[in-house]
């Protein structure tokens, strides 16, 4: 009684008395299903690793080498609407170019008047001219008749010395008849002014 009083005492102070078997069986079991799960996550992790490296290279190959089709459909494709570009191009080019016709043939009609208004303006301002040394040249000699008048007569009295050239109408070139006064533009032998008028200053002198 007394050595199983001491013994249990020992116990209590000490624990039970352990002789290995129950806890190496223990810690056995649990390194070994501690492995297996180590070993169960990193054949997970390798499959995902797999599985994520095909998938991109797949992604990959389709972006970077698309298939033969593709390429013959594309290729189609941007040759069916380049040549839809050509031909809007042409008749963009064509609408434009009537255009420029159309206006140009407006410009030209527009422009015939000016140039004609502008010849009978240069052609009055010499026939004023004319008539100035007519003035002047019938007062230094107011017995001469003028129709005596000539241009080697005149010539002395017109600006810088110089006759008159009229502007040309239809390739051929108007003279000045200063046997007249005031003195008149002459084509082909009768007198030229195209305006109607004797007095607008348009192939003719004017009201001066």
């Amino acid at each position: 009684m007394r050595e199983a009083q001491i013994c249990a005492e020992r116990d209590a102070l000490n624990g039970p008395l352990d002789l290995g078997f129950p806890s190496t069986f223990s810690e056995k079991l649990f390194k070994a299903t501690l492995s297996a799960s180590v070993c169960s996550v990193g054949r997970l992790c390798i499959h995902t690793y797999n599985m994520h490296t095909f998938i991109f290279k797949r992604l990959e190959s389709r972006l970077l080498k698309p298939p033969v089709n593709s390429l013959r459909r594309d290729f189609g494709a941007s040759v069916r609407a380049s040549r839809s570009k050509s031909g809007f191009s042409l008749v963009e080019m064509s609408v434009t170019i009537a255009v420029i016709l159309l206006l140009a043939g407006a410009a030209s009609l527009s422009v015939k008047p000016y140039l004609a208004y502008r010849d009978g303006r240069a052609a009055g301002e010499m026939l004023r001219a004319v008539k100035a040394a007519q003035l002047m040249y019938l007062s230094d000699n107011p017995s001469t008749p003028v129709a005596n008048l000539t241009q080697a007569l005149l010539v002395p009295y017109m600006p810088n010395a110089t006759w008159p050239t009229l502007p040309s109408v239809n390739g051929q070139t108007p003279t000045i008849d200063c046997t007249k006064f005031p003195p008149v533009a002459v084509l082909s032998g009768t007198p030229y002014d195209p305006s109607g008028s004797t007095t607008d200053g348009l192939w003719d002198v004017g009201q001066y």
